[in-house]
């Protein structure tokens, strides 16, 4: 593969990744949790693709998909315990 190629494997995978990690906030914010869920598997499954395609380190993706699940466990933990 090129390196203009994997430039613009890259940006589109980024694009993507941005595109996911807002629709979780945007989800996550609203208490659509199923949403969150889907769009947290899509975004792993998109990091995990780039990591394979070996274009990013893998960890500062795992660590912010991390972040945003504990946010999301968080916000379901306080709607189960909110009277």
């Amino acid at each position: 593969m090129s390196d203009q190629e994997k430039a613009a494997l890259l940006a589109a995978g980024e694009r993507e990744l941005g595109y996911l990690k807002d629709a979780m906030e945007r989800a996550l914010q609203s208490g659509k949790f199923p949403l969150v869920w889907d769009y947290q598997c899509r975004y792993d499954g998109a990091a995990y693709m780039l990591k394979e395609l070996e274009l990013i380190d893998i960890e500062e993706y795992q660590a912010r998909s991390r972040a945003l699940f504990n946010r999301f466990m968080e916000a379901k933990y306080q709607e189960a315990v909110s009277p």
